[in-house]
């Protein structure tokens, strides 16, 4: 049995629906000529209005929820499949060491003197002020978290969250990588649009 046999009083009202519709664009055209704008205008709405109601009530009341991009965390951008955050890096300009009793730090060793090579000291004496280390004659400051020190740059690779990471809003719900407004209550959502049970 197909679905014409099946549903005959649904066949026919489409019918109808398409009927009226056509009634409705012919009327609009033709009424600004012979009856004026205005009550064109005010029959093409009111058969469009008929129009509407006679599909929501086959079909249900339906209206839209338009969609968005979930939310990921900071410093992330929604890719679809993913939050991605691409590397970065960003200056970290060493200093010298310093060297203890007004010696000099030479590079290699501290002095004092003509030539620095009075009252040496190595390098194993030099400092470097808290909130950086020492490497050989020089201080690096610690990179932020989440950088490595590579020297006079401190650097992060890419990083990508899966779509466990997204979060929306308290009024939403999430799908996939989206994020859905709630339904009103009575109406089951669709995705992009809410719909209520044909009446």
């Amino acid at each position: 049995m197909n679905f014409i046999e099946k549903k005959p009083i649904t066949v026919v009202i489409i019918a109808v629906i398409v009927v009226i519709a056509f009634i409705a664009l012919r009327w609009n055209s033709t009424s600004a000529i012979d009856v004026g704008v205005g009550i064109g205008d005010a029959g093409g709405n009111a058969i469009g209005h008929f129009i509407t109601s006679s599909i929501n009530s086959v079909l249900g009341q339906t209206y839209t929820t338009p969609s968005r991009v979930a939310d990921c965390p900071d410093g992330y951008t929604n890719a679809g499949a993913s939050c991605y955050r691409g590397p970065y890096t960003y200056g970290n300009n060493s200093h010298v060491a310093d060297c203890p009793g007004g010696r000099t730090n030479t590079g290699t060793w501290c002095g004092r003197g003509f030539l620095y090579v009075a009252d040496t000291l190595g390098m194993d004496d030099m400092t470097c002020p808290k909130g950086s280390k020492k490497h050989g004659a020089r201080c690096y400051p610690d990179c932020k978290a989440g950088y490595t020190n590579n020297g006079e740059t401190c650097g992060r690779g890419a990083s990508s969250l899966s779509m466990s990471s997204m979060t929306c809003k308290e009024d939403e719900f999430k799908t996939g990588a989206r994020c859905y407004k709630e339904c009103e209550p009575g109406y089951t959502s669709f995705g992009e649009f809410c719909r209520a049970p044909a009446k």
